[in-house]
């Protein structure tokens, strides 16, 4: 990406828009099993969960194609992972939205002339779909796996020089208790998870004290690495931990590009870096 088009507003708006957007609505997603079931849960609220849903279907996209810009001139393995996974990604949470949001919306939305009984009718065939296997490969493996491995793979193909055992300890725990959480395991699983988080947030506090002095090789990366790997272990579908997560994965993107247009003489050549690794 060349520093005239990293400065263009344009480009600024695609990394900060439609992820600015997500984290808003992401905290103003209703809960749908607030009221025990899908089907009472989203009918106060039906007309905004289907226009909800519209609106993340198209920012959802716009956030991979944002990471997939950002990756255009990023080679090497883990990018080529990265923007594979990113259409796997895109794919499949645009089934699942449309499954799980619009139509689940439209079924709840039409479901109100009928007469109690065939409500009630409706509501249990919406809760076995909810409920139903193949909602959970959509949503948990397909949609949220593709999401964690395209900005984990991110994260390492950006940042060459955090390749180191720390950070890339951090990744692949994460990813693992990521896989293992969407996979259906016991919820105490949970614990290395927070424990990866706040791991995280060090990373994230040791890059920030380092902006400017490499006082730790690779330092000035530390940060925005740290933050992809937060936002590769969050959801990113639905409540605050999926509007901190989309954050992150913009904070970074900006932190990367603003990073990659720093003048060369400012930045800590690749060949110190390697050898002080």
């Amino acid at each position: 990406m060349t520093p005239a088009r990293r400065n263009h507003l344009g480009y600024g708006l695609l990394l900060l828009g439609p992820a600015a957007a997500l984290t808003v609505l992401s905290v103003l997603h209703p809960d749908p099993r607030s009221q025990g079931t899908v089907y009472q849960s989203v009918l106060p609220v039906v007309t905004w969960w289907i226009v909800l849903h519209l609106l993340l279907l198209v920012l959802f996209a716009l956030v991979a194609v944002a990471l997939f810009v950002c990756l255009a001139h990023e080679g090497g393995p883990a990018a080529t992972l990265a923007r594979g996974m990113l259409g796997v990604f895109v794919v499949g949470n645009s089934a699942f939205i449309g499954l799980d949001g619009i139509a689940t919306g439209l079924l709840i939305g039409g479901a109100q002339p009928l007469p109690a009984a065939q409500q009630a009718g409706a509501e249990q065939a919406l809760q076995a779909l909810w409920d139903s296997p193949l909602n959970a490969v959509m949503g948990g493996w397909w949609a949220g796996l593709a999401w964690a491995v395209a900005v984990g793979a991110s994260a390492v193909a950006f940042y060459p020089q955090a390749r180191r055992p720390v950070p890339l300890a951090l990744l692949l725990l994460s990813l693992a208790v990521t896989i293992a959480i969407r996979a259906g395991l016991s919820p105490a699983i949970l614990l290395p998870a927070a424990a990866g988080g706040l791991l995280g947030v060090f990373q994230v506090v040791l890059g920030l004290a380092t902006i400017g002095v490499v006082v730790v090789p690779g330092g000035v990366a530390t940060a925005p690495f740290g933050l992809l790997v937060i936002a590769a272990i969050l959801p990113q579908h639905g409540g605050p931990l999926g509007a901190v997560g989309v954050a992150c994965l913009a904070l970074a993107l900006v932190w990367h590009e603003l990073a990659a247009a720093r003048p060369a003489t400012t930045r800590r050549p690749a060949a110190a870096l390697a050898a002080a690794a």
